[in-house]
């Protein structure tokens, strides 16, 4: 194992979850109101 080899690794993994972090989260507010829009519809229903 190169002890050179990990630090890259470390530092491509923190940057790809940042850039995943980034990207998820537009999403999120978008599924949020989808659950409220559905607990909503299954309250009426219900």
């Amino acid at each position: 194992m190169d002890s050179r080899s990990l630090p890259n690794s470390s530092k491509s993994s923190k940057s790809s979850r940042a850039e995943v972090s980034v990207k998820r989260s537009p999403v999120e507010p978008r599924v949020s109101t989808l659950l409220d829009v559905i607990s909503i519809s299954m309250g009426e229903t219900g």
